[in-house]
């Protein structure tokens, strides 16, 4: 039950400020009406490793717009014993417009991207070359992410998130929906790797990237 309680406050503050307008909003006026977002994700978007919320300060706005669109249509948030903030996300993004999911990314957008400490062990230096291996050919050399792959920055996010992330798409409960194709490929990805795949060293080798110099 715990999982579900930041679902509920999310779920009343969906609802906009009074007084606000959504047509053609300034950046105040969005921040004003989304605000919600912090709620579990941070005041400055830098996530919540205590609730499974990870950072959204530097996500690039088509790919939070593509995964709150998977979201509303249930392609991600499926298992609520598995993914329980998940599922939390799928509950939010349930009613949400297109209009509106480019009002959050707008706001999300201004949010400062800050370097992650580490919060996990592994091998950096392992983990450097498991991910020139393994990830750069669709993510970039420095972790920049591919637009035209669908393939998100990874330097921005918390080293918790990418090892569970990782997790899921190998066990299925994300990705495994044919009807969401970038998801469904890092799915077999992860699939394809060894069972005992270091993903921490990968994590590792990324928490020493900085995301303030992306391209």
């Amino acid at each position: 039950m715990r999982a579900a309680l930041p679902a509920l406050t999310i779920a009343v503050l969906l609802t906009a400020t009074p007084g606000a307008t959504l047509a053609d909003p300034t950046i105040e006026a969005v921040k004003t009406n989304y605000s919600y977002c912090t709620v579990c994700h941070g005041s400055h978007g830098n996530g919540d490793v205590a609730i499974a919320a990870p950072a959204l300060a530097g996500i690039e706005p088509w790919y939070l717009a593509e995964q709150l669109k998977a979201y509303r249509e249930r392609l991600r948030g499926k298992n609520f014993e598995a993914d329980p903030a998940g599922t939390e996300m799928r509950i939010v993004a349930a009613d949400l417009t297109d209009k509106q999911i480019a009002e959050v990314a707008r706001y999300i957008g201004k949010l400062s991207v800050e370097r992650k400490s580490p919060s996990m062990p592994g091998d950096a230096a392992n983990g450097k070359e498991l991910y020139a291996a393994n990830c750069a050919a669709c993510h970039g050399a420095q972790a920049d992410g591919n637009a035209a792959l669908h393939a998100p920055a990874l330097s921005r996010l918390n080293d918790w998130y990418i090892v569970a992330s990782y997790k899921r798409y190998r066990s299925g409960v994300r990705g495994d929906s044919a009807d969401n194709a970038p998801g469904n490929q890092m799915h077999q990805i992860a699939q394809a790797l060894p069972e005992a795949f270091p993903i921490n060293d990968v994590s590792a080798y990324l928490a020493t990237l900085d995301p303030a110099k992306r391209k």
